[in-house]
């Protein structure tokens, strides 16, 4: 609370004095860095995006209409992983097509590959070690009661 009524104030002295220039915003290392934080996963995401999922064995950038399907899928995989605020981040990078950001080109992939569901592996549901020795429990209470009850009515002479 104190740093915002801080930056609040930075932001109002240069008003009070009569003068706002790209000087005394340049002073106020309080709101610059905030600007250009960027976690390690947006970092890598942009990272991959520009060197790997854009270009080509060669280098060459890969226009939006000739990325694979596959690729697609392998990208927007990893782009659902990303927090909000890592994907703000990604979202507002600039794009190798100039007035793009990394956004646009994904919604453009997204309309050009439609947005499937099944982009993220499927996982395999495995039940955990009570859950499997009480169903193993049940199973063989259920076995031995009926052996017992056949054993019953055998010994009384109900079935032969």
């Amino acid at each position: 609370m104190l740093k915002k009524l801080f930056a609040f104030l930075l932001l109002l002295a240069p008003l009070t004095f009569g003068s706002f220039n790209h000087v005394s915003t340049q002073n106020m290392p309080v709101l610059q860095e905030k600007s250009i934080k960027r976690s390690v996963e947006s970092d890598s995401f942009i990272s991959y995006w520009k060197e790997e999922f854009r270009k080509d064995d060669n280098g060459q950038i890969i226009a939006i209409c000739d990325i694979t399907f596959n690729s697609y899928r392998e990208m927007y995989g990893k782009y659902v992983l990303l927090s909000n605020e890592d994907r703000k981040t990604v979202n507002s990078t600039p794009d190798y097509e100039e007035g793009y950001t990394i956004e646009d080109s994904i919604k453009e992939l997204i309309r050009i590959h439609g947005n499937h569901n099944n982009t993220k592996p499927t996982e395999r549901r495995t039940l955990n070690q009570s859950s499997t020795i009480i169903i193993i429990v049940v199973i063989a209470v259920f076995g031995m009661s009926t052996i017992c009850v056949f054993f019953v009515l055998k010994n009384n002479k109900i079935i032969q």
